[in-house]
């Protein structure tokens, strides 16, 4: 029965992989995948940031990007130790949390939105239920815990990533 359950949520992940791989490559790149430039949903404070912080972002947003997918492999393969690795990445790259002169960090929080920062603690939060999720070798936690990031970095760009994303339908 254990081995049906697994195998029920590794085929959800598969599908998940399916359906939501797309719009992961599609929320990382800078242009749709028409070429066009979409209109912002909202406002990007990011775009006004000095250029050195904007480029620590980019390179943070790269991070993510590459541990969602690692997470994504490594949950397809019940490689739950890896899942832990990849989720303390999420968690550890945190723009607002080390690295960073006073005078950064003050910048940052002058100009990030306060909605902002809570979809960064809230990405924070949901990577500590992976991490004790795939510890605890708990596939379906791992799953629901990996849901709730992918929900805080989708809102994230729909509220501020650049448009990339549009609330209300797909085209």
């Amino acid at each position: 029965m254990r081995k049906l359950i697994q195998c029920q949520y590794i085929t959800a992940l598969g599908a998940m992989l399916i359906v939501l791989g797309p719009v992961l490559v599609w929320a990382h790149g800078s242009d749709r995948h028409d070429g066009g430039k979409p209109a912002m949903v909202g406002p990007a404070p990011v775009h006004d940031l000095p250029r050195h912080l904007k480029k620590r972002v980019k390179k943070e947003m790269d991070r993510r990007h590459e541990a969602m997918e690692e997470i994504l492999d490594a949950m397809l393969s019940l490689e739950h130790g890896e899942v832990v690795i990849q989720a303390r990445t999420l968690q550890n790259d945190s723009l607002l949390k080390h690295g960073l002169t006073e005078a950064d960090r003050a910048t940052l929080h002058q100009q990030l939105p306060e909605e902002f920062r809570k979809l960064d603690r809230a990405t924070d939060n949901a990577a500590t239920n992976l991490i004790e999720a795939a510890g605890n070798r708990d596939t379906p936690g791992s799953v629901r815990a990996y849901e709730q990031i992918l929900q805080q970095c989708t809102q994230c760009h729909i509220q501020y990533g650049g448009g990339h994303f549009k609330t209300g339908g797909t085209r």
